[in-house]
């Protein structure tokens, strides 16, 4: 699975950027010992910075590293910085090597207008699901689908259901945020749903599976998640400090940027 970082007020260092960098083939989930994290992730490389209320994203599928160090100084002026590390993989939580196309199409943070999304998971058998998924994404946001995987498709159904209003009562996104989970629910056994979703006024990033628990002998849990609250917030699916503590399982974390409040919220299933 990929690896994704949120960092808000939180001004990046050029060793934290080298540790981020790192994770690519390096993996820590501390006091989480889960296949599903399993790497590398070297299928591309994307970054978004938000300055003025304004997205600024760039993409890489070879080494981003000259790159990235050619920009700290834009970075450390970024209001949130959001950081996905990809890794291509279609056939579940066994897939051990990269499968299917690596393109800037696909590789994340996704943006449309003013809004950005990354994703930590999968849908299971996405392709044989795609023509039930079609129906929950407006005609006229399907257009802008660009690459081939499930994370785009989930974007733009996000997108679908917040509709043109600007702006919207946490408590609504919420609402929100469990019928979206509830349509891919009734349409798919299968998925994990680590995801990082921001506009200009809020965030909102998960810790969450679902599973069909007649196919398992053991528990099954989500993707690996972390949160920071001692120098800025930093959510990410590994720790970038010594001081982290894991998100709950089946949890969302909203963070409200006019205020900088942050809170998590129980995921009804």
């Amino acid at each position: 699975m990929c690896r994704f970082f949120f960092i808000f007020h939180h001004i990046l260092t050029l060793n934290e950027i080298a540790h981020i960098l790192s994770k690519r083939t390096q993996k820590n989930t501390p006091c989480l010992k889960n296949e599903r994290d399993d790497g590398p992730h070297n299928d591309g490389f994307g970054i978004a910075l938000q300055k003025n209320n304004r997205w600024n994203i760039t993409k890489w599928i070879e080494e981003p590293e000259k790159d990235i160090y050619g920009m700290m100084k834009e970075i450390e002026e970024s209001k949130i910085v959001i950081i996905h590390l990809r890794r291509n993989c279609h056939l579940g939580k066994k897939c051990k090597i990269s499968t299917g196309k690596k393109s800037v199409e696909n590789t994340h943070p996704f943006s449309y207008k003013d809004a950005v999304f990354a994703h930590n998971g999968n849908i299971v058998d996405f392709e044989k699901h795609k023509k039930h998924l079609r129906k929950f994404i407006a005609d006229d946001l399907f257009r802008n689908i660009r690459g081939e995987t499930d994370s785009e498709w989930i974007f733009f159904m996000f997108l679908t259901l917040l509709g043109k209003k600007e702006q919207q009562d946490m408590n609504e996104i919420h609402t929100l945020l469990e019928k979206w989970i509830q349509h891919i629910q009734s349409v798919c056994q299968e998925f994990t749903f680590n995801i990082m979703f921001s506009n200009k006024e809020f965030s909102v990033i998960t810790r969450y599976i679902h599973y069909d628990k007649t196919k398992y002998n053991k528990k099954q849990k989500p993707n690996s998640l972390y949160y920071d609250t001692s120098n800025g917030f930093v959510v990410s699916s590994e720790p970038i400090s010594m001081k982290h503590t894991l998100v709950p399982e089946n949890t969302a974390i909203y963070v409200k940027h006019t205020t900088g409040h942050a809170y998590l919220q129980s995921i009804n299933q």
